[in-house]
């Protein structure tokens, strides 16, 4: 080979890689990613573009996964959209049967993480998101022993949301009635709510105790109030406070039981009458009986509700069962400047038993409240936009049932929609179900010959032409 071909080559190679190089450069300036599923699974809303190139301070994400978890995938292609649009974002896989040293580093936060879920820690405060926020599943064969399946993908959606709330100034307050004969946040036994606030505080909210006896009004820190059942009714000037506190715009979260009156044997209604007719709401004196919905082996009041409508609340609770004990039934109606919402029903076999004195519960025509017959109702006030959730039943938020099939579920949608997070989001679930192509031996042979064996034919064979043409 003579010195002027070695020197054409050297060139040659040193105009290709300052090609190569010119073009790495240019991509890792410009990454540029198509996603090609149906559903656009991988890729970022508007909304969620515009919330993350707003991230002002660093954002870590851990991710705390078993390798072959199904969301392990689309979580690791949605978050490489979230870092095209951010350079704040440091993304940190945790494999729980090595990386011991992460969680040990991250302390309280790294014990409180859970496998398979995520923690988002900001410069000040932190959110945990479970895979019950991340997606939607299937629990219609849970009884038979089968795992739920995976139908819907809400990562972007939640992730979004932990974003927006570990942006805000100051976390959402949650004032926790405590002056009627509420449940105890304290107790860890059956019948407390000590893991409600566990659930909620996980989500980023925080808690105060308010005795409603003791304010004229509500301190505007607080976003939402709480009573988990009430034993002893509100007075006027308590009634007063609630109202001014909705007319600026707060939340309010009531869930009673169908408690009887020592004296005068009837049900209470706690004096919150006036109050809930307000936003159009009405609660019946009477029990809810579903003997198609009994709970198995249980009383005929003990039942389970599926029956949900298309409010955001509980949009993504359809097929997922949720668990009262001994509810009361409710009622709403039409009001001016007030938007409502059936929350979750009994079916049309239900009813609402009125003569509750009686264990055999027995539908009596004209007597008793035809079914289905509501448990759960929501009003939101269009001018002011105060929020109030009422449950009969306040024994699904205990220690022993928040656990049980969609409860918790059911709790954090009332949470996410009074904190105005699912208002604020507004993006979709994405399908998730996967297409299974069957290929027969002879398209199987065809797919192996024209992809692995063909190419590299291909190319001996130019090889064996050129040399011939060369001699």
């Amino acid at each position: 080979m003579d010195k002027k071909n070695l020197g054409s080559i050297l060139l040659y190679l040193a105009a290709l890689f300052g090609i190569l190089t010119c073009v790495n450069f240019v991509s890792m300036r410009h990454f540029v990613r198509v996603d090609f599923t149906k559903e656009k699974i991988f890729s970022l809303s508007e909304k969620s573009k515009e919330v993350t190139h707003q991230i002002q301070d660093p954002l870590a994400v851990y991710l705390y996964f078993n390798p072959e978890h199904e969301m392990v995938t689309p979580l690791k292609n949605l978050l490489k959209s979230y870092q095209e649009c951010s350079n704040l974002l440091e993304v940190q896989w945790i494999d729980p049967y090595r990386d011991f040293e992460i969680l040990t580093k991250l302390g309280e936060l790294g014990s409180q993480l859970k496998v398979n879920s995520i923690l988002i820690k900001g410069k000040i405060r932190h959110r945990f998101l479970t895979t019950k926020e991340l997606g939607i599943y299937d629990h219609q064969f849970d009884q038979y022993g089968v795992p739920p399946k995976l139908t819907g993908f809400n990562g972007e959606a939640a992730i979004t949301g932990a974003f927006i709330d570990l942006s805000e100034e100051a976390p959402p307050l949650i004032g926790l009635i405590n002056n009627h004969g509420e449940r105890d946040p304290h107790e860890t036994g059956d019948q407390g709510i000590s893991t409600l606030v566990q659930t909620l505080s996980l989500q980023g909210f925080q808690f105060a105790f308010v005795g409603l006896h003791q304010f004229k009004t509500i301190s505007p820190q607080i976003k939402i109030l709480v009573s988990v059942q009430p034993k002893n009714d509100f007075s006027d000037l308590e009634l007063s406070v609630l109202k001014d506190f909705l007319l600026r715009g707060g939340a309010l979260f009531l869930a009673v039981d169908p408690l009887i009156r020592s004296g005068t044997k009837e049900m209470m209604d706690f004096h919150l009458a006036p109050l809930l007719e307000d936003f159009g709401i009405t609660m019946d004196k009477t029990i809810l009986v579903d003997a198609s919905k009994q709970i198995p082996y249980s009383r005929p009041d003990h039942l389970y509700v599926d029956l949900y409508s298309d409010c955001d609340i509980v949009k993504n609770l359809k097929g997922i069962p949720t668990l009262f004990f001994q509810a009361r039934s409710l009622g709403i109606y039409a009001k001016e400047n007030r938007t409502l919402w059936p929350l979750c029903a009994t079916s049309e076999k239900g009813w609402g038993e009125t003569n509750f004195s009686d264990p055999q519960f027995v539908y009596n025509e004209g007597v008793d409240k035809k079914g289905p017959v509501l448990v759960g109702a929501a009003s939101e006030d269009t001018v002011n936009c105060g929020k109030l959730i009422l449950f009969g039943d306040s024994d699904f938020l205990s220690n022993l049932q928040i656990k049980s099939a969609g409860n918790g579920m059911l709790l954090e949608n009332c949470f996410s929609w009074m904190g105005d997070r699912s208002k604020v989001l507004g993006i979709p679930s994405k399908d998730s179900q996967r297409l299974s192509v069957v290929l027969s031996q002879r398209q199987m042979i065809e797919i192996f010959l024209g992809a692995v064996c063909a190419p590299p034919l291909f190319i001996a064979l130019l090889g064996l032409f050129v040399w011939r043409r060369r001699r």
